[in-house]
């Protein structure tokens, strides 16, 4: 084990030749030696306290590292390098305030808390892997927050002072702030709950582009994203990054919202679209009473949910034509009479005489022969159904004729209200009224 002196003089980057402190090469973790915690804990305090001087940072590479590092509530004015090393502590770092940190390539045997740390530059847990919980709560970090390559491991089975501070998160973001947050190819599926609750970020760098079975994402009901947001989302599958929000243990409108305004923004309109879709679903299938959640359940269906109005006009036509068939079989079938209330008060209806001599003939069901005006309107079964569908429209043709049987008086009557429900829906869709989007503009 080297001493206090002989580490710094390894590890003070200031006290390394350009050279060296550029050397990148890999190395095996912890390979370096063993130094206790205290040693970084050490350097932090002394620099303050202006016994040594770090500018270009501290570079504690491949050593392993014993005991709990503590640097809670400590201010640092370097950039602190724990790279390709093997801490088999906790590390206990909330609530610092420091320029970049970065724990590349290094093994955490146990949890790491950065709880309310502020990160002026940089905080790079790329290529980590952490047996214990990652606790990085309400963080302020003003430039990258980088987890490429990650793996978070733990069960809830490792000892660790952080099990109760973790509550069930291998990996915890909640309420923390980044300009880029960077997730992609982590090297092992996260095994407990990864939570980005509240987080908010400027750009959202992932993978999901490539992943396609989110290997690098928790296990169904592991990952929560409820409030999370931002505003650049790389490019990807509409139903890629749905099957990444069903990875929520519940529904969250919030989370669908931030991703389809994040295709929006992309000018992914499909993509959007499709989110959009199964955010109204979502709603739609909370809704009570069960009788106004089928409402709006056919409702939306009957125009594809605001994006193919097509649905509703093409039913509207075939309700037409089935309205259209109807009444000209009735016509047919002699089953359409004139409207017996307009003639019933006319005694040329029931006989003739010499002031309507040119009153003509007409058989009425179960009845005699009657008699009508020769004015009177001839039936038009196209005008007839024309009238059903488009009121506006007044060609005198229910006015006066009607239908003997009951039963055609109440299906044909429906099926032109329902015809004007469904011409309704389809102008509301054209119109933007009835939108999966309509109630989430930004």
């Amino acid at each position: 084990m080297p001493t206090y002196e002989a580490w710094l003089d390894q590890c003070i980057a200031d006290r390394q030749p350009d050279e060296a402190v550029a050397e990148e090469d890999d190395i095996a973790v912890g390979s370096a030696g063993v130094i206790p915690a205290s040693f970084i804990a050490d350097a932090v305090r002394d620099q303050a306290e202006g016994k040594i001087r770090i500018v270009r940072g501290l570079r504690c590479r491949g050593y392993t590292i014993e005991g709990n590092l503590r640097l809670e509530n400590h201010r640092i004015d370097f950039p602190l390098f724990l790279t390709y090393c093997l801490f088999q502590g906790d590390l206990f770092v909330w609530s610092l305030r420091s320029r970049t940190i970065s724990l590349e390539h290094s093994l955490l045997e146990k949890g790491a808390d950065f709880r309310n740390s502020v990160v002026t530059e940089n905080f790079i847990l790329r290529h980590v892997t952490a047996m214990g919980p990652v606790i990085a709560r309400d963080m302020r970090i003003t430039a990258s927050a980088d987890f490429t390559g990650a793996s978070f491991l733990y069960d809830q089975k490792r000892a660790t002072a952080l099990e109760q501070a973790a509550a069930g998160d291998s990996f915890g973001f909640s309420r923390s702030k980044a300009d880029a947050l960077y997730w992609m190819q982590l090297e092992a599926q996260p095994t407990g709950n990864v939570t980005f609750r509240d987080a908010h970020v400027r750009s959202f760098v992932h993978d999901l582009d490539t992943d396609l079975t989110l290997e690098s994402w928790p296990k169904p009901g592991g990952l929560i994203l409820d409030g999370f947001r931002y505003e650049r989302f790389n490019q990807c599958r509409g139903d890629v990054a749905l099957r990444w929000l069903q990875l929520q243990p519940a529904f969250t409108a919030s989370s669908y919202a931030t991703l389809a305004r994040a295709f929006d923004r992309l000018q992914l309109q499909r993509a959007a679209t499709l989110i959009w879709v199964a955010l109204k679903k979502q709603e739609i299938s909370l809704l009570h009473p069960a009788l106004r959640r089928w409402f709006n359940r056919v409702v939306f269906s009957l125009i594809g949910y605001g994006e193919q109005p097509w649905i509703a006009l093409v039913i509207v036509a075939a309700l037409f034509a089935g309205h259209a068939g109807t009444v000209e079989w009735a016509k047919r079938s002699g089953e359409m009479q004139p409207t017996i209330s307009e003639l019933v008060f006319q005694n040329c209806f029931y006989r003739p005489t010499k002031d309507c001599a040119q009153w003509k003939p007409v058989k009425i069901p179960e009845s005699r022969d009657r008699f009508m005006p020769t004015d009177y309107p001839e039936f038009s079964t196209a005008l007839y159904s024309l009238e059903a569908f488009l009121p506006p429209l007044q060609f005198d043709q229910h006015k006066f004729w009607e239908p003997t049987r009951l039963s055609l008086r109440i299906i044909l009557p429906l099926m032109g209200a329902l015809g004007l429900f469904l011409g309704g829906l389809f102008t509301g869709s054209i119109a933007g009224l009835i939108s999966a989007r309509k109630g989430h503009a930004e």
